[in-house]
C-alpha cells in the first residue's frame, strides 16, 4: 500500500491484460496449436520487458524498478536459478495453455487461485513472514470472487 501509484496501475493492467489472454486461449486452441500459442506467451514476455529496458537506456529515463528497470549481467550461481525458473515457467506455461483451451476459463482460473494459497506456504517455508490481515482479506477476495465466478457460470448452463 506504500508504493507509488503506478505500481498499483502496472499491477492492475498485467491482471486485466492476463485475464483477456486466457479468455482468448479457450478459442485460440480451436485453430493453433498449444505449442504455438505457448510460443506467443513466451515470446511477448521477452519482448516488451527488452523493449521497456532498451527505451529506458536510450533515452535516460529513470529507472523505476517496475517499467523501466537496469540490465545487469546475472553472476555465478544466478544462471543456474536462471535455469530452473526459465524450466518452470516453461512448463507452467505449457499446463496453463492446455488447461484454459480444455475448460472455460471462469473454471479454470477458479481452479488456479488454489496456487495462492501454496505461494503463501512456501513463502512461509522460504522465511516469509505470515501475511498481516491485509493481505489475508485480499485472498479471500480474491478467492471468493472466482468461487463465485464460476458458481454464477455453472448455473447460467444449466
Amino acid at each position: 500500500m506504500h508504493y507509488p501509484w503506478y505500481y498499483h496501475a502496472t499491477g492492475l493492467l498485467s491482471g486485466i491484460s492476463s485475464a483477456i489472454a486466457y479468455i482468448t486461449v479457450g478459442r485460440l486452441t480451436l485453430y493453433y496449436d498449444t505449442r504455438v500459442i505457448m510460443s506467443a506467451f513466451i515470446f511477448t514476455g521477452a519482448l516488451l520487458p527488452s523493449l521497456f529496458m532498451l527505451i529506458g537506456n536510450l533515452t535516460g529515463l529513470p529507472t523505476d524498478n517496475v517499467i523501466f528497470i537496469q540490465w545487469r549481467w546475472p553472476q555465478g550461481n544466478d544462471w543456474f536459478y536462471i535455469l530452473w525458473l526459465g524450466l518452470a515457467a516453461l512448463f507452467g506455461q505449457y499446463f496453463v495453455t492446455r488447461a484454459y483451451g480444455a475448460d472455460k476459463a471462469g473454471v479454470v482460473s477458479a481452479v488456479s487461485y488454489a496456487n495462492i494459497i501454496f505461494s503463501v506456504f512456501i513463502g512461509m517455508a522460504l522465511g516469509d513472514a505470515f501475511p498481516d490481515w491485509l493481505s489475508l482479506s485480499g485472498i479471500f477476495m480474491i478467492i471468493s470472487g472466482g468461487v463465485l465466478i464460476s458458481f454464477i457460470k455453472s448455473k447460467a448452463q444449466e
